[in-house]
């Protein structure tokens, strides 16, 4: 029993690469003209019989010649960009139906060319002409767009009957042989015809034809088609869930021509919007990536060296303008092979000041650019600070925390741990962002702090620092080691990613919402055991940069190997805590140069000392809840004497506890083994400490 064919229309899909092209082209070559701009739009198999076959647009569609993909087909189109708001309305407007169809005429016309010549049926993409109608306000990056599909309406409908193609009713024995030919067809060149001529003439159960229409899948419909030539296959190259159509096409009257009036036009060729109503669509991409706000963004650099060049390059390619590096360091005849922004020429005469090299360097790259170096050292706890040094300790303190306050963005790139102790410390206090990047031996890591929720968020949980998970005071960590294992880099690419990650996690979270208070996504199941110290709720994670990690931490020498982790802040932290952050804004300097003179008192603020004290008392074997990097963990006191995470991946040192004596006086006299960092993973390890009392008083 024959049916009505009906039509089902295309399904527009714009990625937002296609608008940037748009507005390339707009700006650059068409400026005021309104000419038909050629497009080429990709038509891709269907999966589902209830969505209509999308045809995507992205930056190839408005080149001549778009790459080829493999399931793919490339349908001719044409675009007209009008410059003002008032006539793109105009055109979409209900009463101003004629005028959008002298556009779409021209487009039924040559559809209609192309089938009395013979071209359709050389190549059957040729049906699937459509039009697009925009109008781009590029002050805010507004796109508005209606596409048109155009579909002939004869004057009788047409009609007719699917079967299975293997069936009885269908080809039979032959249907094999078909779907033979259509395989060897499909896989003889990726840019083929999406439909093609198989000839039946030998077939003996295709006595009344002598050719038939065979058709890659590009939609999934189950008992309809469109006009003849979009569809006659379902699924893949398989006779048994392929279709046969026997069509019954109308007798055409001499001289019909569909151009004639909207009678040839068929009303479902413009395309609904959001709302189902016919009308156009809008794209709001000024609100979606801000790169007039990136680009005012004030970055601030801690170290000038590895990783100080390979984050000021990538700063420069997301338009940053405004960079202030800052370094203590002259430029060693070591340094030009592995910092991409010093040559040979800063080596000499001593060297030239690293932060004032770089910076100039950069004003070569990109005159435009602001950017200034600033030659000073960063105090830091752990390191003896002598009657003499003190005024100088105090001025760069009080230069450093003027920087802070004047820079939206921070990046701590140091070569010492207790080195972003201060830095930490005052973005916290000013509600900064801060971006941590270290490197290890062949590993690095990449994490942001976090700050406090905005007012009225509900269920945010503030992240973590760089010294969330400790359990003592920063300290002195390049006491007692020699310089390889000071600067233990041994992979020169680390710094070019760790650098990249830095730069992208930044602009990731300045595109959030919530911005610096950007909740994490759950880290990956490699790397953490546990769940997720904060997941990205649904009302924030409309991001178009993507969600913005916590922490970032990779190794080469495991398989090239990376994981995401997320932990939330610690109440003990000595950097970020409430009461260090509090004392740091009511006292001021004077309490940033006590803590730096005796970093054990940053202990007796936050009582991280019970937690020392409690992984000493407890029972050998008893497992005791503390707060680490990954929320809240369960760990034994036999297995290291620091506090495990996820971040160590599996890398802990099989050391007896941290002994922690209950007096302050024996803390100073009797230690016998002093903790050190390991650079590589953040985890302490024990070294025996051949200090004499004396020395080991002045360090403590």
């Amino acid at each position: 029993m024959s049916t009505e064919l009906v039509l089902q229309p295309l399904q527009s899909s714009v990625d937002i690469a296609f608008w940037s092209e748009l507005a390339s082209l707009k700006l650059n070559t068409l400026k005021l003209s309104e000419e038909a701009v050629d497009l080429q739009g990709s038509i891709s198999s269907g999966q589902h019989a209830e969505v209509a076959t999308p045809l995507q647009l992205d930056m190839h569609s408005l080149s001549a010649t778009p790459p080829e993909y493999t399931g793919q087909v490339h349908a001719p189109g044409q675009l007209y960009n009008f410059n003002t708001m008032e006539k793109f309305k105009g055109l979409t407007q209900a009463g101003d139906a004629n005028t959008r169809a002298v556009y779409v005429r021209q487009a039924v016309a040559q559809i209609w060319r192309d089938i009395v010549s013979g071209a359709a049926l050389q190549n059957p993409i040729l049906l699937w002409r459509f039009i697009a109608i925009s109008y781009a306000e590029l002050k805010k990056y507004h796109f508005y767009y209606w596409f048109c599909f155009p579909a002939l309406l004869p004057p009788e409908p047409f009609t007719g009957q699917t079967v299975q193609l293997s069936s009885p009713g269908g080809l039979g024995d032959a249907s094999e042989q078909i779907v033979q030919r259509c395989i060897q067809y499909a896989a003889s060149e990726p840019g083929n015809p999406a439909c093609w001529i198989i000839s039946l003439a030998s077939t003996a159960d295709t006595a009344n034809a002598a050719d038939a229409i065979a058709m890659h899948p590009l939609t999934s419909w189950a008992e309809a088609s469109a006009v003849p030539g979009r569809d006659f296959f379902k699924g893949t190259f398989s006779a048994g869930r392929s279709l046969l159509l026997h069509a019954k096409l109308p007798a055409i009257p001499g001289g019909w021509q569909p151009q004639a009036g909207l009678a040839g036009l068929h009303p479902l060729s413009w395309e609904t919007n959001a709302r189902g109503k016919l009308g156009p669509r809008m794209v709001p991409l000024g609100s979606s990536l801000d790169t007039h706000r990136l680009a005012e963004i004030k970055c601030l650099l801690l170290g000038a060296g590895t990783l100080g060049c390979a984050v000021a390059r990538t700063l420069l390619g997301w338009g940053i303008r405004k960079i202030t590096l800052l370094d203590n360091a002259r430029v060693a005849f070591s340094n030009p092979v592995r910092q991409s922004l010093f040559t040979f020429g800063d080596c000499l005469d001593g060297g030239r000041p690293k932060a004032e090299a770089a910076a100039q360097a950069l004003q070569s790259i990109f005159p435009s650019v602001n950017a200034v170096g600033v030659q000073m050292s960063v105090p830091m706890p752990g390191h003896p600070i002598g009657a003499t040094e003190l005024a100088q300790v105090q001025a760069d303190a009080q230069q450093l925390d003027q920087l802070m306050q004047e820079h939206d963005a921070v990046f701590l790139l140091m070569d010492t741990r207790e080195a972003r102790w201060l830095p930490t410390l005052l973005a916290a206090a000013h509600g900064k962002l801060a971006i941590n990047a270290a490197l290890g031996f062949d590993s690095y890591l990449v994490m942001r702090h976090g700050v406090p929720a905005p007012s009225g968020t509900a269920g945010h949980v503030q992240l973590g620092c760089y010294f969330c998970n400790d359990i003592i005071a920063p300290l002195d960590s390049t006491l007692d080691r020699s310089l390889d294992q000071q600067c233990t880099v041994a992979r020169p690419g680390l710094a070019a990613i760790a650098g990249s990650l830095a730069v992208e996690l930044m602009a990731t979270v300045l595109q959030h919402p919530f911005g610096p208070a950007a909740p994490a996504p759950a880290p990956d199941s490699a790397a953490s055991a546990s769940k997720a110290a904060s997941t990205e709720p649904p009302e924030a994670a409309a991001s178009p940069l993507g969600t913005a990690p916590h922490r970032i931490q990779g190794r080469l020498s495991a398989g090239f190997v990376q994981h995401t982790l997320s932990g939330r802040a610690s109440p003990q932290c000595t950097a970020c805590s409430p009461a260090i952050v509090q004392a740091c804004q009511q006292q001021g300097l004077p309490f940033i140069i006590d803590m730096l003179q005796d970093p054990r008192k940053l202990l007796d603020l936050t009582r991280a000392l019970r937690v020392r004290i409690g992984l000493k008392s407890s029972p050998q074997g008893e497992r005791m809840n503390t707060r680490s990097l990954t929320g809240t963990s369960t760990v034994s006191t036999t297995e290291t004497a620091r506090v495990p995470n996820a971040a160590n991946s599996g890398v802990t040192k099989n050391e007896p506890p941290l002994r922690a004596p209950v007096q302050k006086r024996k803390l100073r006299e009797q230690p016998k083994r002093t903790p050190r960092f390991s650079m590589e993973t953040g985890a302490r390890i024990m070294v025996d400490d051949k200090r004499t009392p004396s020395a080991r008083r002045l360090i403590s």
